[in-house]
């Protein structure tokens, strides 16, 4: 059954990520051999491993940089102004970066699951600086790359888990700007680095849970455009900065909690393209703007991968607890194991990465009611938590 269809629209989708934007000037995402054309990969958060594609060559390569954590966010972003995309991750764990080649980690950042990864160029100097946003405050933390004073606590945001960070060149100065996305009520904020673009609450598309914040250079202008992708419908739509490329559903795509957008300049033709990665099977969906063939379904990664340039989720995890709660032991003896089932909002197993804490976890001489603590992050730091009684009983 054919799937795609493409409703005659001109569209380049730009990308989003607070962990894989191509910024200043707008230049290929996730371009890890420099010929100006986004390449495949995906990172396992299973065994931190990255697996690219090379455009110039369809070379694939395995890199292991990270390790058995699903705190560690993959970042895309050009570090050292080579023109190429390095290879290089922060972890949530620890507030570290991690950047391939590029010596010591950088501590830029703390332990927190609310702090994310937001790098851009935002000083204009052509190099990528690590960047934090933290969705506890609202508070932005940029380490600027040309030496000059670092931003601390930058206020553009609140404390509101529903705030994607979507940073971006949205004025066209060549520099990077905060700017974020609310789901619930699909309002746009931008902070214009050269006051020319200044969005405080802009109203555009709608609030609902099913959208995605895609936005990007779509018309050719060097300027960020608003955008989103419906997961429900599998359609786009894009509100342009010049007002030439007002898209209003394109359907790319169709009806699904697996399939996910990551647009990205595979033709390399300085647009972007639309493009889908479906995380069940790994397979890709690439609609070229140069007009060539079209990918559908080329397999690059796994049920245990995930894109580099995924556009990050802002739903909680689900978790469940299986068998008694609460549970009844005897004292002087162990808590056993009971089993829970932890998934994302895409249906990806968080099993592996679920931590446990708490006093029901220890051996009772007393007895009493004691606790044990589930909790779980997924992949951008989105966290959930189940609390299991343990009734600590005297033996018979």
């Amino acid at each position: 059954m054919e799937f795609w269809k493409l409703r005659k629209f001109s569209i380049c989708l730009g990308l989003l990520m607070s962990c894989t934007l191509s910024l200043g000037a707008i230049s290929s995402p996730c371009d890890y051999d420099g010929d100006g054309k986004t390449d495949l990969a995906v990172y396992s958060h299973y065994s931190g491993e990255w697996n690219i594609e090379m455009s110039s060559d369809t070379s694939r390569h395995k890199i292991q940089w990270g390790q058995r954590s699903s705190r560690i966010m993959p970042v895309d972003a050009d570090f050292d102004g080579d023109s190429k995309a390095d290879i290089a991750y922060y972890d949530r764990k620890s507030g570290r970066w991690h950047i391939r080649d590029g010596g010591e980690a950088i501590q830029w950042g703390w332990k927190s699951d609310a702090v994310i990864p937001a790098p851009g160029d935002y000083d204009g100097d052509g190099k990528a600086d690590p960047a934090v946003y933290d969705r506890s405050t609202g508070k932005w933390y940029l380490r600027h790359s040309n030496g000059s004073t670092p931003t601390i606590g930058l206020q553009w945001g609140w404390n509101n888990f529903s705030l994607t960070a979507v940073q971006g060149d949205y004025d066209g100065d060549g520099k990077c700007d905060p700017a974020l996305h609310d789901r619930e009520t699909g309002k746009w904020y931008v902070l214009s680095s050269n006051g020319s673009r200044q969005m405080n609450g802009v109203q555009w598309g709608p609030s609902t849970g099913s959208t995605v914040a895609v936005p990007g250079d779509y018309d050719g202008d060097g300027k960020y455009d608003l955008a989103l992708y419906d997961r429900a419908s599998g359609k786009w739509y894009c509100h342009s900065s010049d007002g030439s490329r007002e898209i209003n559903g394109a359907q790319w795509g169709w009806p699904s909690p697996s399939l996910v957008p990551v647009p990205g300049d595979y033709d390399g033709d300085g647009k972007h393209d639309l493009a889908l990665c479906n995380l069940q099977n790994g397979k890709w969906y690439i609609h070229f703007s140069n007009g060539g063939k079209p990918m559908q379904g080329t397999v690059f990664g796994d049920s245990k991968t995930r894109p580099v340039g995924q556009i990050p989720t802002t739903t909680a995890p689900r978790l469940v607890l299986k068998g008694d709660n609460p549970v009844t032991i005897h004292t002087d003896q162990l808590y056993p194991e009971h089993s829970c089932e932890a998934t994302d909002e895409f249906g990806g197993n968080l099993r592996p990465f679920v931590e446990r804490s708490g006093n029901g976890l220890l051996k009772q001489t007393q007895p009493g009611t004691y606790s044990v603590r589930y909790r779980v992050s997924d992949f951008f730091g989105n966290t959930a938590e189940a609390l299991r009684e343990v009734n600590c009983v005297a033996l018979p």
